[in-house]
């Protein structure tokens, strides 16, 4: 039975989770009793939160998350440290945190203004550098473009993903003024758009393939 340990990569990722908790602490008294944690689609806060679960409770509960991530990485790919794989779910869970609960901290003190615009801008920049990771994405089962022929072809897979990587660019780019001037009618037809073309791309060549092998 294969070994799990979580190493110094892991170790640092969860600490990375609770780095957010400094710039609450610097303004606890100035919060409200009650944060609003999570918002609806128009931007407003639709459940709210203690103000301790809101500083501590949820980077605790992400922490715990993180080293649960890390150990099934560990479990079931790979764990060379120059692989996308290991190096983006390392990251990319305390990355979005740390933006997720600065988001949550600047609208509590009344500086966020249009909440889901600053998501959405968010994400944008987040697609653009998906963009350019995607064809380095080798197979596995946490991330990228996963079809049943993306899967079990690594030819549709490469050529998948070399398409989607420019896709992803260019829709991350053509997205942010969208969410800059609040048009969020068009950036739902992007993100559509970035769901339904791959899958549909990953179709088209695993057809032709298998009409090259007939032929």
């Amino acid at each position: 039975m294969k070994k799990i340990r979580l190493s110094k990569a892991d170790l640092i990722s969860a600490l990375l989770c609770m780095v957010v908790i400094i710039p609450e602490i610097s303004v606890y008294s100035k919060l409200p009793d009650r944060i609003a944690t999570h918002f609806d689609v128009y931007g407003q806060p639709d459940q709210y939160s203690s103000k301790n679960f809101a500083v501590f409770g949820i980077p605790l509960v992400m922490t715990g998350i993180q080293l649960i991530l890390c150990l099934i990485t560990n479990l079931f790919h790979q764990t060379d440290k120059r692989d996308f794989i290991n190096r983006a779910i390392r990251f990319i869970s305390p990355a979005t945190l740390c933006f997720a609960q600065l988001y949550i901290l600047l609208y509590s003190l009344g500086q966020i203004k249009n909440p889901t615009s600053v998501v959405c801008t968010f994400m944008a920049v987040l697609f653009v550098i998906a963009g350019n990771y995607m064809p380095k994405i080798r197979r596995n089962m946490f991330l990228g473009i996963r079809t049943p022929h993306t899967l079990r072809n690594q030819e549709v897979w490469d050529k998948t993903h070399r398409f989607s990587g420019v896709l992803f660019f260019i829709c991350g780019i053509v997205m942010i003024p969208f969410s800059l001037v609040n048009d969020y009618i068009a950036v739902i037809i992007i993100m559509a758009v970035m769901i339904i073309i791959p899958i549909v791309y990953s179709e088209m060549v695993y057809r032709l393939l298998k009409q090259e092998i007939h032929e």
